[in-house]
């Protein structure tokens, strides 16, 4: 049920932020960099989950890095956001 669901999702946050090593700092880069990848076009996300990244500004390395690829080495269909478009939803 949901007292189950809500315990569960508490347990693999746990897991995945591991609070009793990180400080708060830590953790907030974590979710940030969570959001950032998210509101990346499919490809692009998946191309920068590929590296890994261990925090926003490698992220937006990365992306940048993508952006600056020849489109003939870019799979068909794929488009990358410029600055102006990408969708930050904060607040």
């Amino acid at each position: 049920g949901p007292g189950g669901a809500l315990s569960r999702l508490w347990e693999l946050c746990c897991r995945w932020l591991r609070p009793e090593l990180r400080t708060k700092e830590q953790i907030l880069e974590l979710l940030v960099l969570e959001q950032f990848l998210t509101v990346l076009p499919g490809e692009i996300q998946a191309r920068v989950r590929e590296q890994q990244p261990e925090s926003g500004e490698e992220a937006v390395v990365l992306v940048e890095g993508l952006q600056r690829e020849p489109r003939k080495h870019r799979q068909r269909g794929s488009e990358l956001l410029s600055d102006d478009e990408v969708p930050l939803r904060m607040g």
